[in-house]
């Protein structure tokens, strides 16, 4: 009798281990997602300042960049989109590389010329 509940006692803890094996596993893939979101590199207005992404590092844009669309973001937030509208970045709004444009808040106004 003794040895079964040893046995058991021991089934038990193994089965606790595995358990906690799987779950950190699984927080550890769902931190890398998170970390592989933040590391998309884009362009965005922060602080008054257009920042430029890449590889997961924000440095302030000394000179234009062109998306993959044409789009041509300027260092003060000025857009010129290939059909020549332009429009100005707002705090908050950003970028990615192909041109997919998020604003931060769907109610500001956004200067289209």
């Amino acid at each position: 009798m003794k040895k079964l509940m040893i046995a058991c006692a021991a089934l038990l803890l193994s089965a606790t281990t595995f358990a906690q094996t799987d779950s950190t596993k699984m927080r550890s893939e769902n931190e890398m997602q998170k970390e592989n979101k933040m590391k998309k590199d884009c362009v965005m207005m922060k602080d008054g300042v257009m920042m430029q992404m890449k590889d997961g590092k924000a440095t302030a844009m000394s000179s234009s960049v062109t998306m993959s669309n044409g789009t041509v973001v300027m260092p003060d937030g000025t857009v010129t989109k290939q059909d020549g509208s332009k429009m100005t970045l707002k705090e908050g709004d950003s970028m990615d590389m192909k041109g997919n444009l998020k604003m931060m808040d769907s109610n500001q106004d956004h200067k289209v010329k």
